[in-house]
């Protein structure tokens, strides 16, 4: 498999102070990128209740052309991470951020310690994911934790 991710342009939802895209980029797991945002304190808020951030954080993948995936492959680290470690993802495609981007999955993770693969080839009649964007968007992690660690990405 070939890896396009650096043939990307990538951007990030939010991030803390020297946890941004050079960390999610770089390719030592003792690095990674946190996600600084508050997502409400409101218990009684529909989302809080459902395990689901009220203002998801999201790393958006952006190709010069149209590319064709048969994989996302997620790096993270529950021992590690903890409360930070994402749940539940939502992957979303299309030809730009922000117009046209239709739901590929969402995928729940259990305590993930290292790549977690999504095959489209499970997904997709073609066993492709043809698009210029695609846009990872935590719904919820671990032990309600309101921030994510994400340690690398790969698109392949």
């Amino acid at each position: 498999l070939l890896d396009l991710s650096p043939l990307a342009n990538w951007k990030l939802s939010s991030y803390k102070q020297g946890y941004g895209l050079p960390q999610l980029r770089d390719d030592s797991p003792d690095t990674y990128w946190q996600s600084d945002g508050s997502n409400g304190s409101n218990q009684n808020n529909s989302a809080i209740m459902n395990n689901e951030l009220c203002n998801p954080h999201s790393i958006t993948i952006q190709f010069s052309k149209k590319v064709s995936l048969e994989r996302i492959s997620i790096f993270t680290n529950y021992s590690l991470d903890e409360s930070y470690t994402p749940s539940k993802i939502k992957i979303l495609a299309g030809s730009s951020d922000g117009w046209d981007l239709n739901e590929v999955c969402t995928v729940n993770f259990s305590k993930p310690i290292g790549w977690s693969h999504i095959i489209f080839n499970g997904i997709r009649s073609d066993g492709v994911l043809k698009c210029f964007v695609v846009k990872l968007i935590v719904l919820a992690n671990h032990q309600d934790g309101k921030d994510s660690h994400i340690r690398a990405i790969r698109c392949f």
